[in-house]
This record gives structure tokens, sequence and C-alpha cells, in this order.
């Protein structure tokens, strides 16, 4: 079977489909620093890319957010009111933790993805 998927533009592969599909959602989690949270995981889904923006909207916490994709493992450091986009290829898991002078604030923001994945028709 090919990896490529039929609208992909990298192949006209029959019986496969390129899946599109946009994923938002709200953060808000412990600034303790310690406490992970999950913000996806591809479970099942095998091969997913795409580009994806996490916003910290807190006044003094920030979110140290851990990306797991085919490239390996990347830390990214996201300070309060500020953003980072970041493109993924076959994204495995996006975790975080949220680090702040008071242990018992939140940290808040949102998660936006437009992702896409091949399927067999």
């Amino acid at each position: 079977m090919s990896n490529s998927c039929l609208g992909s533009a990298n192949s006209l592969a029959t019986n496969t489909e390129l899946m599109k599909t946009n994923v938002c959602h709200s953060i808000r989690h412990i600034c303790d620093g310690t406490t992970p949270s999950t913000i996806f995981l591809s479970d099942a889904i095998l091969g997913i890319s795409g580009i994806f923006t996490v916003t910290n909207s807190s006044s003094s916490c920030t979110m140290n957010l851990s990306v797991i994709d085919a490239n390996g493992t990347i830390a990214y450091s996201i300070p309060p009111q500020s953003s980072v986009a970041i493109t993924a290829d076959t994204l495995t898991s996006i975790t975080y933790t949220c680090t702040g002078a008071d242990p018992t604030a939140f940290c808040t923001g949102s998660f936006e993805a437009s992702l896409y994945y091949c399927v067999d028709c």
C-alpha cells in the first residue's frame, strides 16, 4: 500500500483518501509545574500530520509543551500572553505542564489544529 493518498497532490493512489479535520478546544490547567495534561493523542489513527497553534492567554503562567512526531520529541515554552504555531509530521501526542509563581493558579488558553491523515476506502 502506498503512503500517499488520493487528494494529497503526491500521488493518485487508488483506494485511499485524504481526510481533513479541524480541532479546537480550550485549555485550563493548574500552574504547579508537575501535573501533565494531554492536548492531543493520535491513538488508533496513524499518520496524522498538519499544523496547530497553542495560545497561552494566562497573565502569569508559562506553558511547557512537549510534541512527539516523526522528528522525535520537541519541547516548546510558551510565555504568558503569547502563542506558537507548529507543523507536525506523523503526530503522536501533545502534552504540557504549566508553571508560575502561584502553584494554585491556572493557565488558560486554546488549541487549534488543522490536521489530515490517509484512510483506506
